[in-house]
């Protein structure tokens, strides 16, 4: 489809399993969900940005250091932003970050914002992901 083409003419295709509102696989009438193209890249986004390091079985360095950098601090720092656009950037499908913002809150939770675009010229913000920690 026409869709399969990023904005430069290269192909370009990413599927991957749905999620739903919790962040779980997505099941409907007994089976799996696949969705494709920006909905996949999102999908993608939101598990990479959720992926906490150490979590994960075969990769342990895989993940953002929420416990060992993230949570606790008072302050966003270099280390804390580093992470997010590093995350956000490796995420296949993802071809530009244009704006990124992280500030803690009154409450101290962490609140980040932004806004990046995808190798089909379509953008994904802080809005579109489901951040769970």
């Amino acid at each position: 489809g026409t869709g399969d083409w990023s904005s430069d003419g290269v192909l370009f295709r990413s599927q991957t399993f749905k999620l739903d509102a919790t962040g779980d696989i997505a099941i409907e009438s007994g089976r799996l969900v696949i969705v494709s193209d920006v909905q996949a890249i999102k999908t993608q986004l939101q598990v990479r940005l959720n992926l906490v390091k150490g979590n994960w079985f075969l990769d342990l360095n895989e993940g953002l250091d929420y416990f060992g950098s993230i949570l606790g601090k008072k302050q966003v720092d270099i280390e804390l932003t580093s992470q997010f656009k590093q995350a956000i950037l490796s995420t296949q499908g993802i071809d530009k970050l244009i704006s990124f913002s992280a500030v803690f809150g009154d409450n101290r939770q962490l609140e980040v914002t932004f806004k990046a675009i995808t190798v089909f010229g379509m953008p994904i913000t802080d809005a579109d992901i489901r951040l769970t920690i």
